[in-house]
């Protein structure tokens, strides 16, 4: 079971949540990312959090569609590292839990908004970054080259080596194939 998600009449996005425990994570997170590269709270009730609406479109939307007209993904993997950094510094020893490019939202002006934070979790960038691409590796629809260009320059932008997190991708590789079936 999902979440009951809805677009009011004034043009906010209403989450209604299925755990308080999912509630209270997504809300602690928008309220440390305070409307950096995530969206406004608007208003709040028990289980139930009304925000501002992002428009773009999901950040694997935006990959195909670049690799469809023949553009370069560097740029969108740099503003996806931009968005890693603000949220590890606003959220210590956390990591994006539910991380798959659906759950990201790529602006007309590049920018990478994140929209789902219920499963976060105790974790680092390596972890947030493992998880973002085995989700790339994982999806069917991307070449190779989209793939190992929008890797790589997110792993040079987070100046992160690749021998420090290839085991954890492995992980969660094996973890996606699983919960696929």
């Amino acid at each position: 079971m999902k979440n009951k998600v809805t677009f009011s009449e004034n043009g906010t996005v209403i989450k209604e949540f299925l755990t308080l425990k999912g509630y209270k994570k997504e809300l602690s997170v928008l309220k440390k990312m305070n409307c950096n590269l995530a969206p406004k709270i608007i208003r709040t009730e028990k289980g139930i959090i009304e925000m501002s609406f992002i428009s773009g479109v999901s950040l694997i939307d935006k990959l195909i569609d670049l690799e469809k007209n023949g553009e370069c993904p560097a740029p969108t993997a740099s503003a996806l590292a931009e968005f890693f950094k603000v949220f590890h510094s606003l959220n210590k020893y956390k990591s994006l839990g539910d991380l798959n490019f659906h759950n990201f939202i790529a602006t007309e002006n590049g920018e990478i908004f994140g929209i789902d934070y219920e499963e976060v979790t105790v974790g680092s960038i390596y972890s947030t970054t493992a998880r973002a691409l085995a989700f790339l590796y994982s999806y069917n629809d991307l070449s190779d080259t989209t793939k190992e260009t929008f890797s790589q320059t997110l792993l040079s932008e987070l100046k992160i080596p690749p021998h420090r997190i290839i085991t954890r991708i492995f992980r969660h590789i094996i973890f996606l194939k699983k919960r696929r079936g």
